[in-house]
């Protein structure tokens, strides 16, 4: 056989061992990237100086983008420094969503209790209000937030059941 033939041959057989990316709902993942990301660009009233709200989005965000580069990794077969075996790639996935929904959801829930304890205006008061956005904001903010991590925790139970 020559070395052509045998190098085609060998990167099909690569391929029927590497898994369907439809398999793992990607959209699910550019959906809760693209909730927790919008969220940030909102004015809600705990992010602007609340760390106890900023913290577990910046948490979410990157638990949720990391995601998305372990399930590139896996579908593409990251060839780099790391050699993995699919099983380790599900492995790092999967904590990946965790971190991004936790983030995710704990910073919803933070953005909540702000507003309950601060008001619309936040906790500086009106100099807050013309600031931020107000009960609005705050609501989509949590809404977003809420969404994205549902999404990424879902995605999670979906990549346990998977056995590759």
């Amino acid at each position: 056989m020559s070395k052509a033939k045998k190098s085609k041959n060998e990167d099909r057989a690569i391929e029927k061992t590497r898994p369907d990316w439809r398999a793992w709902r990607v959209w699910r993942l550019a959906v809760a990237i693209v909730a927790i990301l919008a969220a940030g660009l909102l004015r809600a009233p705990g992010t602007d100086n609340a760390l106890y709200v900023v913290i577990p989005y910046v948490v979410g965000v990157f638990g949720a983008i990391m995601a998305a580069r372990s399930l590139l990794d896996l579908v593409i077969g990251g060839e780099g420094r790391h050699v993995r075996t699919p099983e380790e790639h599900r492995e790092r996935l999967s904590r990946r969503l965790l971190v991004g929904g936790v983030g995710a959801a704990v910073a919803a829930v933070a953005e909540v209790i702000h507003v309950l304890a601060f008001g619309a205006g936040g906790s500086y008061g009106a100099t807050a209000t013309a600031a931020s956005g107000g009960v609005p904001h705050a609501l989509l903010y949590v809404v977003l937030a809420g969404v994205s991590a549902v999404l990424l925790v879902w995605m999670r139970m979906d990549v346990e059941r998977l056995s590759l």
